[in-house]
């Protein structure tokens, strides 16, 4: 993963509520994804993982992978004693956390760098809008008007931008380009939404073991007035709040 240096992005996507920056470390080390720290001395980076969050000691732990023993700590503690950047990416966004130094500390399943928590960092959207993944599959759909008559489509996600949507019936892939003007979106809590849609891309994954044959189309959004786009940014940042207050009640019960 490369750093992004571009400074208008990083003052744009600054994260400073340590609560989200605990959060989001708590979530780095439950999944365990590769993050890798690149050391602010010019040391080469090294790739890991998360290996815990100590919040009363405000304190967090890398798996160490290259030390074996315990001559190998003071070079380590040279090399990572002026702190740098940790990259992680999860749920379609980048973070990088600005950390202050680590120091070499010897765990039970292994070697750990342990350094303060980050209180700096910085998301950095893959896409140019937040993506959702409806709580209600049932109660998320568009509704095209087709060849064959009217379609519903359960929304797979949706963002200001676009939707995915996966198709459960028969019908055969579109082509790239087809457009379906006039289509509407039904949304919990939200009056009927009439847009534009394009399809932008299609996936297409065959049975396998076990597994049903999976088909997808992303489509753009176009031709929505003011009112119903405010509604649909509205419901969007409301979603993205009861998740995250979700995601801290679950991580406060594990």
């Amino acid at each position: 993963m490369n750093l992004v240096t571009d400074n208008i992005l990083l003052a744009q996507s600054i994260v400073s509520n340590p609560l989200e920056i605990a959060s989001y470390l708590r979530r780095l080390a439950r999944r365990r994804p590769a993050v890798c720290f690149h050391p602010r001395n010019g040391v080469a980076a090294w790739t890991s993982i998360v290996h815990s969050i100590d919040e009363k000691r405000q304190q967090l732990r890398l798996m160490a992978p290259r030390m074996g023993h315990a001559s190998d700590a003071e070079s380590v503690r040279e090399g990572f004693a002026h702190g740098g950047i940790l990259l992680g990416e999860l749920d379609g966004a980048r973070v990088q956390f600005a950390l202050e130094h680590f120091d070499p500390q010897r765990q039970s399943d292994g070697w750990t760098l342990a350094g303060p928590m980050p209180r700096q960092a910085w998301r950095i959207q893959r896409r140019a809008a937040f993506r959702l993944q409806p709580e209600r599959k049932d109660a998320a759909l568009i509704r095209i008007r087709s060849a064959r008559g009217l379609l519903d489509w359960p929304l797979d996600n949706i963002s200001e931008m676009g939707v995915r949507v996966r198709l459960l019936d028969d019908t055969a892939l579109p082509n790239l380009g087809t457009r379906w003007p006039d289509s509407f979106m039904e949304l919990p809590d939200v009056p009927l939404l009439r847009a534009h849609l394009e399809v932008r891309w299609v996936g297409h994954e065959r049975p396998g073991r076990g597994r049903p044959e999976s088909r997808w189309i992303g489509c753009a959004i176009d031709g929505l007035d003011t009112d119903q786009a405010q509604a649909l940014r509205r419901w969007i940042a409301e979603q993205q709040v009861q998740h995250a207050l979700s995601r801290r009640l679950d991580e406060a019960v594990t």
